[in-house]
């Protein structure tokens, strides 16, 4: 990791639109969402007309320095039960994948959930053949809570996904050690 670039997150902007879905439509990318369609950039559009109208969802651009290199996100805000979901992660910025840059936006994004958000519990779903997002969350302190057999279909077969979760007190012992 590179000591000297800063991670933050900014809100998505209708500016964001055009580099999503060419982050988004990149094969190495593309394959690790359960939607893997192609998105067009009237797709995109559509989406943030409706995600601007909507208070459960926050998407973030992932910025190393002033550059912004991918997107981060928590969504299906549950403010009654204090949960959401996290995901749509992407490094779209090929030069900057495997730098660690992922793993500082994780504790981003789960900062602002436990602290901002106010939130208690998040969890996530991935395929179980992605070995890299398994590890990031790991290190972030999720846990696996269950594995959906053959649960999504593509265009290789059905595969398996796996659940995991993080509890807010969890994630702020995991910081005390």
């Amino acid at each position: 990791m590179e000591k000297s670039i800063i991670v933050k997150l900014r809100p998505i902007t209708s500016e964001d639109m055009a580099k999503i879905p060419e982050w988004r439509n990149k094969d190495h990318i593309r394959k690790w969402f359960f939607n893997s369609n192609i998105l067009t950039s009237e797709d995109q559009e559509k989406w943030y007309s409706a995600y601007v109208l909507n208070d459960f969802d926050k998407m973030f651009i992932i910025q190393a320095g002033s550059e912004d290199i991918g997107t981060f996100s928590v969504y299906n805000i549950d403010t009654k039960n204090k949960k959401a979901e996290i995901g749509n992660l992407m490094i779209g910025e090929d030069k900057h994948r495997g730098k660690g840059y992922a793993y500082q936006a994780g504790k981003l994004l789960l900062e602002y959930a436990f602290n901002n958000l106010k939130l208690e519990r998040l969890y996530l779903s991935l395929f179980a053949d992605n070995i890299a997002a398994f590890n990031l969350y790991a290190k972030l302190g999720f846990v696996k809570e269950g594995v959906l057999g053959q649960d999504i279909l593509t265009s290789s077969g059905r595969k398996d996904v796996i659940l995991m979760g993080l509890m807010k007190r969890d994630f702020y012992s995991m910081e005390e050690q």
